[in-house]
Formats: structure tokens, C-alpha cells, sequence
């Protein structure tokens, strides 16, 4: 079965191989939960990275009842839905890791994306609680929170501007890539990271600091 955006990577520790497994778009979490289902089995070592983000621009008292739901249901129920699938995997090996993106906005607090940074505190406040409870199924939890990260998607909400200001309060001077959050991920991902579950990491060139 083919699900478009459903991408394994695979990186290997020593002899052991670990799969990576990105979650796809909320439309085809049926699908997902039908692959998870048959293909675990197949599978070493399981890392999942929850990573989704719709942040449509809008001030909250113009934002319709609609337009909430529609990002509370891509930014955070997905996360729900994905790690349900998942889970019970981890469960079941006694191990795995999981990966969630969330966003450092969350700290800082934006106008006109009420919707968002909301469904990204929720991201937050779900890693730390499902840590606490997997803890004892030797499950990992951890959370990332990326800044202004330079990805394509910028450029429709934001102006150079706009990203030259944000980049003139980092600590590092310099635009972060995809790959600086990405690396995390992996470190996150690895045995490297044994002694973290619940925690939140900035990714952000030292913007906010807490």
C-alpha cells in the first residue's frame, strides 16, 4: 500500500538500524492506521516524530468557529490520532521514542494566530503528561519548539522583513534550516537522549530563553 506522504528514514546505530516514521497528512490517518497495523512487526527500533503545522493568519475576533476547529484538528488532534496508532507498538516492545513538534510561539505569544499558538501549547502540555505516563513502558516523550525555521511556506506569511526583524533577536545570527531541527530529532530519536522524557527544546537561535 502507497501513502504519499508517509516517509521512512532509516539511520543506523552500530550494527542496529532504527526506522523512523513521520506522520502523514490527517487525511490519510486511515490509511495510516492500516499500515501501522500490518507493518510493525517488520520494523527495528520505533521513533515517531509528530510534525504538523497549518498557521493561517487571523485576528481572533474575525476567526470563525470553523477556522479554530480546522486548526486545532491538523495542529493538535492529529498528534492524538498518529500516537494512538503508534503507541500501542511501543507498548507492546517495552520501548520507542516520540517526537513532537510544537512551536516556540507557544512562549512567546503572537497576534493573529490565537488558533495556532494554542494548538502548539496543547502539543506541550500532551508530551508532558504522556511522559508521565509511559515512563513505566520505557517510552520517551520529548517535544521540540522551532522558531523561524527558512522553509518556503514563510514567504506567503511573512515578509523579509518581518523574518530579518525575528532574525535581529536571536541569539545566533543566522536563519535556521530545517536541518537544525531535524538534527535534534535525530539526537532525540537516539539512545543519546535516554536521560530526557518530557521535555521541551528550543530550536530557535537562542530567541527565547527559559
Amino acid at each position: 500500500m502507497e501513502i504519499a506522504s508517509l516517509r521512512l528514514r532509516t539511520t543506523f546505530e552500530g550494527t542496529a538500524a532504527r526506522r523512523f516514521l513521520f506522520s502523514p497528512t490527517f487525511a490519510t490517518l486511515p490509511l495510516f492506521a492500516v499500515w501501522s497495523d500490518r507493518h510493525w512487526s517488520s520494523l527495528g527500533e520505533l521513533t515517531l516524530i509528530n510534525n504538523a503545522g497549518v498557521y493561517p493568519r487571523k485576528p481572533f475576533l474575525e476567526m470563525s468557529e470553523q477556522e479554530w476547529d480546522d486548526v486545532q484538528e491538523t495542529n493538535l488532534k492529529r498528534v492524538f490520532h498518529c500516537t494512538k496508532a503508534v503507541l500501542p507498538h511501543m507498548v507492546e516492545r517495552r520501548g520507542g521514542k516520540i517526537v513532537n513538534i510544537s512551536s516556540v510561539t507557544f512562549f512567546k505569544g503572537l497576534a493573529n494566530l490565537t488558533h495556532y499558538v494554542a494548538a502548539k501549547g496543547g502539543v506541550i502540555g500532551f508530551t508532558r503528561s504522556l511522559a508521565r505516563e509511559m515512563g513505566p513502558n520505557n517510552v520517551y516523550v520529548n517535544c521540540i519548539t522551532p522558531g523561524a525555521i527558512e522553509v518556503e511556506t514563510e514567504k506567503v506569511v511573512a515578509t523579509p522583513e518581518q523574518i530579518a526583524a525575528i532574525v535581529a533577536q536571536q541569539s545566533m545570527q543566522r536563519r535556521l534550516k530545517p536541518l537544525d531541527v531535524a538534527r535534534v530529532c535525530l539526537f532525540l530519536a537516539s539512545h543519546l537522549s535516554d536521560g530526557l522524557t518530557g521535555q521541551t527544546i528550543n530550536v530557535d537561535g537562542g530567541l527565547i530563553m527559559h
